[in-house]
């Protein structure tokens, strides 16, 4: 589940949020809703917080897919493997 809606869905503020999963900073209101957008890449430590605190129900590939998905919409991811870097059946039986 995305955090953004699991946040909405509980009726919780970005602040409510932050200080209940342990976001802090100068801002971890701004903080937290940059995890959200994807905008910002949640450290292992901030995503386990996070898992936490919503009771298992945002998991780390939520977080993951989040940021993937910010950096394809804006140009940021670099060039991908176009297949699997394992042979396939076909090149390994030959």
């Amino acid at each position: 589940m995305k955090l953004r809606d699991w946040r909405q869905h509980h009726g919780l503020s970005l602040a409510e949020v932050a200080s209940g999963c342990g976001i802090a900073g100068v801002n971890p209101r701004r903080q937290l809703q940059r995890f959200e957008t994807g905008e910002r890449e949640a450290s292992a430590s901030v995503v386990e917080m996070i898992r936490i605190g919503t009771g298992d129900a945002v998991q780390p590939s939520d977080m993951h897919e989040i940021r993937i998905t910010w950096l394809r919409e804006h140009g940021l991811l670099p060039e991908l493997p176009k297949r699997s870097i394992l042979p396939s059946d076909e090149e390994h039986a030959a």
